[in-house]
């Protein structure tokens, strides 16, 4: 747990907050679809966890108390509306991965939250997975090992 405190650090005070929370019941999202696990309370997905983290509004009520599933158009809406592009990742910023070649495909196949330290990304793995931190390359080789032959990582911050 000292190495996850470590790597939240440089995070403000309310994503710090809400990470720490979801990485300690890792399955609380996992109620349906792959994993179903015992601690189960809801089920997310990656975008929805995102919401989550950064306390964004969005048509459901209880998003305030967890998070939930939001479909990949109506994340790339609300990227559009919350968040600004940013060439230089920092700690706090919104990493969205797109898939297609020559980033044909304009909505967001994953996204997470870069920790800075050692390229690291918190995030949900897909829908119903566990909260976790890994890095963006680990990341990036998933997604090419399931037939994405093209993954583009962006970075977003939010708009003041």
């Amino acid at each position: 747990m000292l190495e996850i405190e470590a790597s939240l650090d440089n995070l403000p005070l309310s994503l710090r907050q809400r990470v720490k929370g979801l990485l300690e019941n890792p399955y609380a999202g996992s109620k349906a679809f792959r994993y179903n696990h015992e601690d189960a309370k809801y089920i997310s997905n990656c975008h929805g966890t995102m919401l989550y983290v950064f306390n964004l509004p969005d048509p459901s009520s209880i998003r305030n108390a967890c998070p939930i599933t939001i479909n990949p158009f109506d994340m790339e809406e609300f990227i559009k509306r919350f968040f600004s592009p940013c060439h230089n990742l920092k700690t706090g910023n919104l990493v969205a991965f797109h898939s297609g070649i020559n980033n044909s495909l304009k909505i967001p196949l994953h996204s997470a939250l870069f920790l800075g330290q050692d390229n690291n990304i918190f995030h949900q793995k897909g829908t119903g997975g566990k909260f976790c931190i890994e890095t963006i390359d680990e990341e990036v080789n998933f997604f090419k090992s399931i037939g994405h032959r093209e993954i583009a990582v962006k970075g977003f911050k939010l708009k003041s």
